[in-house]
């Protein structure tokens, strides 16, 4: 009776559905990975974005201290 067809078509479905169990961890673990780098590249993005700000920033004030300073000049020359 063990090569009946329904004995088959069943030990064939157990084992499609271990098959599918191994790959369902197989994706879980690549989605947590995922998850992880996608985590640090935002942590990554943000923190760049911070730098360009503060580089910004600094920028600004040396070019108003460059231009308060050739007014500074252009007074003194004047006199």
């Amino acid at each position: 009776m063990p090569d009946e067809p329904n004995n088959l078509m069943l030990q064939l479905l157990r084992e499609i559905r271990d098959g599918q169990g191994k790959q369902s961890g197989v994706i879980e673990a690549q989605s947590r990975s995922f998850t992880s780098r996608f985590d640090m590249l935002q942590e990554t993005m943000a923190y760049t974005r911070g730098l360009a700000a503060h580089g910004q920033v600094r920028l600004d004030l040396a070019e108003r201290r460059l231009e308060d300073l050739e007014a500074r000049v252009a007074r003194l020359e004047g006199r």
